[in-house]
């Protein structure tokens, strides 16, 4: 019967490749959750303030919490007891979401995720030795009230001075806190290398663009400097040129005296003044002593019947002739001197 019943299988009632697709399809949909959830916190924790209604502060104040009185109640008590480690919530939330929608390391997620805690821990502590800001309004440091019990807990089991012992427990934490959070997020040494590589190549490809930047940059600078320099060197050789010209001597310029202008120079002289003058009177007095021609007037007929066959008879009139007019004496033009 055993081996009836093992060689009888029940058929799947979904094929593989359809339960491949559907988990697939879950396991991304979970990832969409995820991703979700950080974004959620991430406001949650941005817009935490102390004076909201919380389990630690009873007021009658509306929350200005982005989540209202739920976010409220939920980042005071992850503020005071993290600090700023609190943000580390959203980023492992973020960084799972990721890995599953891009199924990335899908198949670690449970195994590793369960280190969150330590590294927020490791955060939360490394945060603590440092000084918080000066707009810091809280009684406890940066890393919350874990924090700062951590750090006093590691600082007093070291037999060093404090100044000493707190730079001590920072880098021990700092490395911690590295390792930690590389181990819960599900980074692996291939991924971390691939990761270092992109470091390194996107670094030297700034490095060359901002070399070259630069050195055009440089070389525009020092065109403009070279033809800066010239245009200086063209105008002290033309100041140099305008010194070397001598300058006349006011002693020289006071024997010579200055010219002045005559306005008698642009004037005709007399002399062609008057010839100008007697031609004109000579011709007039040669076109009025030309003869004339003499004038005709009809003579009258003795009688009326000679009327009609007379014909006129014309007798010289001899005119008086006109008597020669004086000769004027023109003025003498006053010399403009």
């Amino acid at each position: 019967m055993a081996a009836r019943s093992k060689a009888k299988r029940r058929a799947p009632l979904i094929e593989s490749d359809t339960e491949e697709a559907l988990r697939r399809r879950g396991t991304e949909l979970l990832g969409l959750i995820l991703l979700a959830l950080a974004a959620l916190a991430t406001a949650m924790f941005w817009t935490y303030s102390p004076d909201d209604p919380s389990l630690f502060s009873a007021t009658d104040a509306a929350p200005q919490n982005a989540l209202g009185l739920v976010g409220a109640s939920i980042a005071d008590p992850m503020h005071r007891a993290l600090g700023w480690a609190a943000y580390g919530i959203p980023v492992a939330l973020a960084a799972w979401g990721l890995r599953l929608v891009l199924h990335a390391g899908e198949t670690r997620a449970v195994s590793r995720a369960i280190a969150v805690p330590v590294a927020l821990l490791a955060a939360a502590a490394f945060a603590a030795t440092h000084v918080p800001l000066s707009g810091w309004q809280f009684d406890y440091g940066l890393g919350g009230m874990l924090g700062d019990a951590a750090v006093s807990g590691l600082v007093s089991l070291m037999p060093l001075d404090l100044s000493l012992a707190l730079l001590v427990t920072s880098l021990a934490l700092a490395l911690a806190f590295a390792l930690s959070a590389g181990y819960a997020l599900g980074v692996t040494w291939a991924e971390l290398r691939g990761f270092l590589a992109f470091v390194c190549g996107g670094s030297v490809l700034l490095y060359s663009g901002l070399h070259g930047l630069t050195g055009r940059a440089v070389s525009t600078a020092s065109e403009g400097a070279r033809a800066a320099h010239r245009s200086a060197q063209e105008m002290r050789a033309r100041r140099a040129e305008t010194a070397e010209k001598p300058l006349p001597k006011p002693g020289a310029l006071r024997a010579e005296g200055i010219p002045r202008f005559d306005p008698a120079a642009l004037r005709p002289s007399e002399d062609s003044v008057m010839a100008k003058i007697t031609a004109a009177v000579r011709a007039r007095a040669e076109a009025d002593a030309a003869p004339r021609p003499p004038a005709l007037r009809p003579i009258p007929p003795l009688t009326a019947a000679h009327a009609e066959t007379a014909v006129l008879e014309c007798e010289e009139v001899a005119e008086p002739d006109a008597a020669p007019e004086p000769d004027r004496e023109i003025p003498a033009q006053p010399r403009v001197r």
